[in-house]
């Protein structure tokens, strides 16, 4: 299908799709949509059609900050949407990490296919759309919420460019921006009141106000308001795991999938407070005289902010994630999760890679002391007997990926089953390539460009002649869970439920397969401190 002039096609109501005439060699051309809040001009990249930088909030500038998003305000004429619009400020740290690393080490750039977020404002409510057609069909809905935890991240990484997977399986791709580090989580309401009373939560407020958008707008593009999934892994697991639990969430999404992330608790009012004191310390604003914050220029807040996350504010939310999910909330919300084999290779240990592989068994007791106390000696010698050929470096990465991710996202998954009728589905991600001579193993993150079907966005992985098979399983199993609710594709097993009496997890590398209580190496952490 070429894009040709074409008198306004009107699909029901006043809402509709319009194909402008410019087309080229390529099979790029442009077409309007026409939404609640004005018409939107995308353009079309071969088979998919693509829209950026689309406003579902107003500014959050100035008197706004801190507060509860609110809707894009209309306009008029045809609003560009064909290039991405700005990330939320981010911190120098989390740039730096992307770009900034020692002469052996690629960028997160090339390496991952993260993006570096030079093109910043606080004016950053604003999602980006993959779609296959802008018919009626109501394809099901996946909603990509980035990692980077709270303070960094994009929904215009490369990693996350949704063109494969909306071709691979008629899908919406949504990605999205919101709200990060202290202007999208600075818990103010104990020091200034009801004027702050949503403020510690502002950035899931706006990822709320995200999904009421797809829920009112999707159709135009070719979704399933009653078919959303949302998904994210690292940070964007975490705020998956707390949308579960959230009551203004309700509804607004049918699926969901935690990579890497497990949010089980959120920050206490205490802690919360606690670390706005610094922060106004910090920035030199009296508590009583927190007006001042809305004159300060963005930047002002790139500032050490330590623990940021979503805050037990008893508004928003209510309830920790994990007893939210125990007692019931999104019962009815089919959910994937899992984690990486070996996380801390980009989390912690990414300059030191040739050290860990050194490391002998005095060096990984004392590496493995300060989070494990007392307990060091017994998970250590349990790991030794599953893994008797291990090198003490590899035991640490096991060790340390388990206490990270893995034990929170089955710990996660009970709490889920306990208190749900839906089925929850177990993987671990084991692909090791060639990555830093080998000894990126599986890295925190690796696993999204298997799932996004981006292989070529990470040299990681494209170097690999593995990943692309893996990239068809993991991203085509991605997708059935979001259009049925069970994960599956051809070249996968049969991926069946999991139950606290079979635990069957899908380990994912070059050789799928199901396994119950992989390693058992589970029951080692009961009763230790996973922080």
């Amino acid at each position: 299908m070429t894009c040709r002039p074409s008198r306004r096609a009107f699909l029901g109501g006043t809402l509709g799709v319009l194909l402008v005439g410019r087309t080229d060699a390529a099979g790029v051309g442009e077409m309007t949509v026409e939404i609640g809040q004005g018409k939107l001009r995308g353009y079309r990249n071969g088979d998919i059609h693509v829209f950026k930088g689309v406003p579902y909030g107003a500014s959050p500038a100035g008197a706004l900050r801190f507060q509860t998003p609110r809707p894009a305000p209309p306009w008029t004429g045809v609003r560009n949407a064909t290039e991405y619009g700005p990330s939320s400020v981010q911190t120098v740290t989390g740039i730096n990490f992307a770009k900034n690393l020692p002469a052996n080490i690629p960028p997160m750039t090339t390496l991952l296919g993260w993006g570096t977020d030079e093109r910043q404002s606080e004016d950053c409510l604003v999602l980006n759309i993959w779609t296959p057609s802008l018919d009626r069909k109501k394809r099901p809905v996946m909603f990509r919420i980035h990692g980077g935890g709270f303070t960094i991240g994009s929904g215009s990484w490369p990693q996350s460019d949704g063109s494969a997977v909306a071709r691979r399986g008629d899908v919406v791709v949504v990605t999205v921006n919101h709200r990060l580090g202290a202007l999208g989580y600075l818990y103010l309401a104990e020091i200034g009141g009801e004027r702050y009373a949503n403020s510690g939560n502002a950035g899931m407020l706006d990822l709320v106000l995200a999904l009421q958008w797809v829920r009112d707008n999707i159709t135009q593009f070719g979704g399933d308001p009653g078919n959303v999934t949302i998904f994210g892994e690292s940070g964007g697991g975490f705020k998956v795991s707390t949308l579960l639990a959230m009551p203004a969430a309700k509804g607004l999404f049918h699926r969901a999938i935690v990579e890497s992330g497990p949010g089980l608790r959120a920050r206490t009012p205490d802690a919360a407070s606690a670390a706005a004191r610094k922060t106004l310390e910090a920035l030199g604003i009296s508590p009583t005289d927190l007006a001042k914050l809305d004159e300060l220029p963005a930047d002002r807040f790139l500032l050490p902010q330590g623990q940021v996350s979503p805050v037990l504010d008893g508004r928003s939310i209510t309830a920790h994630p994990a007893d939210a999910l125990a007692a019931g909330a999104s019962s009815t919300v089919p959910l994937l999760i899992g984690s990486n084999q070996t996380e801390s290779t980009l989390l912690g240990h990414l300059t030191e890679l040739s050290r860990i592989a050194a490391l002998d068994e005095s060096g990984l007791t004392s590496r493995l002391k300060p989070s494990l106390g007392d307990h060091t000696a017994r998970i250590v010698d349990g790991y030794r007997r599953t893994w008797p050929k291990a090198s003490a470096g590899d035991l640490l990465l096991y060790i340390e990926a388990d206490r990270m991710m893995r034990i929170g996202s089955i710990q996660l998954a009970e709490r889920k089953l306990a208190g749900s009728t839906a089925p929850v589905f177990m993987y671990l991600f084991g692909w090791q390539g060639t990555a830093l001579d080998g000894l990126f193993k599986a890295a925190h993150g690796l696993e999204v460009p298997f799932t996004m079907d981006n292989v070529e966005s990470a040299t990681a992985l494209s170097t690999s002649p593995t990943s692309r098979a893996l990239a068809t399983s993991m991203s085509s199993a991605w997708i059935a869970f979001a259009r049925s609710g069970v994960p599956a594709a051809k070249t996968l097993p049969a991926w069946p439920k999991y139950t606290t009496k079979d635990r069957a997890t899908m380990l994912l590398d070059d050789h799928p397969r199901v396994v119950s209580d992989p390693f058992g190496e589970r029951s080692l952490w009961e009763g230790v401190p996973l922080t």
